[in-house]
């Protein structure tokens, strides 16, 4: 394993900053986790969390469900990225990164915290 790849997995593989919707939507629910094996897995999850924000950027008003869903995506998402920290190098999974890739997975976890941040912002300013 790269040594970069090594040292993002060890600074991040404990982080509590990363499970934030994973944790309130999907403790001890392993079924989402178990599911997550390749790269592709990680795309989907991720493009999941891209079309929902992209799609509620058009959405008024927004109700409190289009929200939800959206943290739900999140947190498949943060399950996704934790199980190529936790996995990265076991047999039976895919996961194909480059330190630069898997760097670019966890900044795209807070840009996107960030955004569903002022998504909620946004529903709060409507009521």
């Amino acid at each position: 394993m790269d040594k970069k790849v090594e040292e993002i997995i060890s600074k991040y593989q404990y982080s509590r900053d990363i499970k934030k919707y994973s944790n309130r939507y999907f403790f001890r629910d392993n079924s989402i986790y178990s599911r997550i094996n390749s790269n592709r897995d990680v795309e989907i999850a991720k493009n999941r969390v891209e079309s929902n924000l992209q799609m509620l950027s058009k959405v008024f008003p927004l109700e409190r469900v289009d929200i939800e869903e959206l943290e739900k995506d999140m947190g498949r998402y943060e399950l996704a990225v934790k199980k190529v920290l936790w996995c990265f190098d076991n047999r039976n999974t895919d996961f194909n990164y480059t330190a630069e890739e898997l760097q670019g997975l966890i900044d795209s976890i807070f840009s996107f915290y960030d955004k569903i941040n002022n998504v909620s912002i946004r529903k709060l300013n409507q009521d």
